[in-house]
């Protein structure tokens, strides 16, 4: 019986770090997702002075969210959104406006997807 209970608190313990994961993962996609799309809009106008400071500030949010991330994340995929966001800096500093748009699409996407491939679901525990 004691054996039983330890089950249940462990189960019951891993059940909600992995809620408050999903929910700090998504929280964090969500403030990444944000600059994304200013960046975006600012590669559509061409507003190449500030698109060079957002690359910047958007590679070192990437950088400190990365190694959170790689501790739940495959480290293929931190490795697949880093040069993802990678090309698509350099084409912005290069000034190649739908390079870098498609590339900055790629890490959205990736981005977004995140949360939804590591999301807790009932077949993933059984």
């Amino acid at each position: 019986m004691k054996k039983l209970v330890w089950a249940v608190i462990v189960l019951i313990i891993f059940v909600a770090s992995s809620f408050a994961i999903e929910a700090k993962l998504k929280q964090s996609v969500d403030s990444m997702l944000l600059k994304i799309q200013e960046l975006t809009n600012n590669l559509k106008n061409e507003n190449w002075n500030y698109v060079d400071t957002s690359f910047e500030e958007m590679v070192n949010i990437w950088e400190e969210k990365g190694k959170v991330w790689s501790v739940i994340i495959d480290h293929n995929e931190i490795d697949q959104l880093t040069i993802a966001l990678y090309k698509s800096k350099t084409f912005a500093n290069y000034r190649e406006k739908e390079e870098a748009l498609a590339e900055l699409k790629q890490f959205e996407f990736m981005v977004d997807h995140i949360p939804k491939i590591h999301k807790l679901e009932l077949k993933n525990i059984l």
